[in-house]
């Protein structure tokens, strides 16, 4: 899995800004791991789960609103990690994770499986006949007669 990496941090945040915030390649490439986790997890619990993604892609193959949100979720662990405080304007980019997770940002080019999501619903089969030894209904038809 790999969303973001250090040439995209460059070319996006500027080297420098990077260098400033995770001096070594060792630090930055720690921040993106972790940044890479939180969105990764909040895509899991989102539904996004099936096929390949989210954990086969790579920076040329990650969808730009997921490259955001890494990106976003780097800049809040590099911040917090230097004890820096977050410029306010960060604020556009730092939440889209809580949005993915909760469904307020959709993924169009991931696939997404609702019933597997956090909350997700399956309904079972209730066409099918009783399950050996399972409990009869309660409220047929038949026992409900004179009930108005």
């Amino acid at each position: 899995m790999a969303y973001i990496d250090g040439t995209f941090l460059d070319n996006t945040f500027g080297s420098a800004n990077v260098t400033a915030l995770c001096p070594t390649t060792t630090e930055r490439d720690a921040v993106i791991t972790m940044a890479e986790a939180q969105v990764y997890s909040a895509l899991w619990n989102a539904g996004y789960q099936t096929d390949s993604a989210p954990g086969d892609l790579t920076p040329s193959t990650t969808p730009d609103v997921v490259q955001l949100a890494t990106f976003g979720a780097w800049l809040e662990i590099a911040h917090l990690r230097n004890r820096k405080e977050l410029p306010e304007e960060a604020e556009r980019y730092t939440g889209k994770v809580d949005a993915i997770e909760s469904g307020q940002l959709e993924i169009p080019s991931l696939s997404k499986t609702v019933t597997r999501a956090v909350g997700g619903v399956t309904k079972p089969d209730t066409s099918s006949s009783r399950a050996d030894d399972g409990r009869p209904a309660v409220f047929s038809g038949d026992k409900m007669d004179g009930w108005f």
